[in-house]
């Protein structure tokens, strides 16, 4: 009898045991998968509890040596690391050592199921590099095995739940609940009242801060209003350090120790530059000229003077707008002398104006520190006499303009003044900061929204 030779293209007929098998293992596969799956969600769990359990106790004891010693970092942040540490652990336990293969669920299967290594015989001839012939015994061995599996209930006879070593984990976790609950900061090394006091510190810093800016923005604004450019830009200078804003490097020579990162000592090297910055603005050749004609004016006589009386007085007490009217009062009055021909000008005007031109010139030497004041006083003498009035008018319109620039002078020093004082005033508040801190019954004011003890800008150090 001879063989049959199948058509070209086909292959020759499986064996009705190999089809039967692979029927039988498939079967096997799906329910060791989720063998496989349950198996390595217990051993996950299992690691997880162990982690925690050590993670926790670990916890315990660092949350103690918190409120013993006042490590600075923080319960929560000790219990929060406890729990992460625990969960990456295991994550990191489960992807190096946490794979279960195929043979291992079968394994196991054989083993919780009493199944006499029928499993893994069944997955060994079925991934075995080199099969074997299949034997009608083998066949039965997967038939077998499939039908042994097909009635199991997975969840009961490959539960995942935490161990029972699990209940241990209540033994930390009371340990840091107790501790959190009964034992009080002890602080045996001061660590804890050091950070608070540098915390106090660094609030009271930041309110005194926060106060100077708003007072300079103040004077920014008003410096603004009054076109004071240069002024401006300094004061917006100063702001911008305030707030962080880079800055040129300064030379080494001049540079300040570095602070060690105590917010006072801070804020008192930056209070210095502005400082710095503001006397320098003052020391300018202009504003020294300013001080010195004001300090000049002070001098002035009123002996011997009765048409520029009041104009003298209100120089000596430095009231240029004062000044600025009397001499428009002046300019008046010439005005209407000029308008009359010279020989309609009647003995008593003539002297008059004879008069004032006198003490216009003495005037004109007694602010010889004001060089252009003085030279269009002096113009102004010289022009007062019937033939030259509208000259004399001329002066004295200049020498208005020229105690109107003056005022603007006198105005943007005081504006740097005040602002140097403001900044001196909150070097002041600084320094008394820790006494006033640690003065007892240091609380907020609840008018001035500040601690009690702490100076608002402009008041001296200790008020209230």
């Amino acid at each position: 009898m001879t063989a049959q030779i199948p058509p070209d293209g086909e292959s020759p007929p499986r064996p009705p045991e190999r089809e039967r098998a692979r029927t039988a293992y498939r079967s096997i596969a799906a329910r060791l998968e989720a063998i496989r799956r349950r198996l390595f969600l217990a051993g996950a769990l299992r690691w997880l509890c162990a982690d925690l359990l050590l993670c926790v106790s670990l916890a315990a004891v660092l949350i103690a040596a918190e409120r013993i010693f006042s490590l600075g970092v923080g319960e929560g942040v000790w219990i929060g690391g406890a729990l992460l540490g625990a969960i990456a652990f295991t994550i990191v336990r489960a992807a190096i050592r946490g794979r279960v293969r195929i043979a291992d669920a079968a394994r196991a299967a054989d083993e919780r199921l009493a199944l006499k290594e029928r499993l893994a015989t069944a997955v060994y001839l079925e991934e075995a590099p080199r099969r074997p012939a299949l034997e009608p015994w083998q066949c039965l061995i997967c038939e077998d095995g499939a039908r042994r599996l097909e009635g199991v209930r997975l969840a009961e006879r490959f539960p995942v739940r935490p161990p029972r070593t699990s209940w241990w984990l209540l033994a930390p976790a009371a340990a840091c609940a107790l501790i959190l609950l009964f034992v009080p900061e002890i602080d045996v090394l001061g660590r804890g009242a050091r950070r608070r006091a540098v915390a106090e510190e660094r609030e009271a810093v930041e309110i005194e801060k926060e106060e100077l800016a708003a007072e300079l923005e103040k004077i920014a604004k008003e410096a603004e209003e009054k076109q004071f450019e240069e002024l401006k830009k300094l004061i917006d200078s100063l702001r911008d350090r305030e707030a962080g804003e880079p800055r040129p490097p300064e030379p080494a020579s001049e540079r300040p120790p570095e602070s060690g990162g105590e917010p006072k000592k801070e804020a008192l090297i930056e209070l210095a530059r502005k400082e710095d910055a503001i006397l320098k603005a003052l020391s300018s050749e202009r504003n020294e000229a300013v001080a010195r004609a004001i300090e000049g004016l002070q001098k002035l006589s009123l002996e011997d003077v009765d048409l520029t009386r009041r104009l003298r007085q209100s120089l000596k007490e430095g009231d240029l707008e004062k000044s600025r009217e009397e001499i428009e009062s002046l300019e008046r009055d010439i005005e209407t002398l000029s308008r009359k021909r010279p020989s309609e000008l009647t003995p008593e005007e003539q002297d008059r104006l004879r008069r004032l031109s006198e003490e216009l010139s003495r005037l004109a030497r007694d602010s010889a520190a004001l060089q252009g004041l003085s030279r269009s006083l002096s113009a102004a003498a010289d022009s007062l006499d019937a033939e030259s009035l509208s000259r004399a008018l001329d002066a004295l319109e200049l020498s208005r303009e020229e105690l109107e620039a003056l005022a603007r002078q006198v105005d943007e020093t005081e504006l740097l003044e005040r602002s140097l004082e403001l900044v001196r005033w909150t070097k002041e508040d600084l320094r008394s900061i820790r006494q006033a801190l640690d003065s007892p019954g240091s609380e907020w004011c609840p008018e001035c929204g500040r601690r009690r003890g702490l100076p608002r800008p402009g008041e001296k150090p200790g008020s209230t």
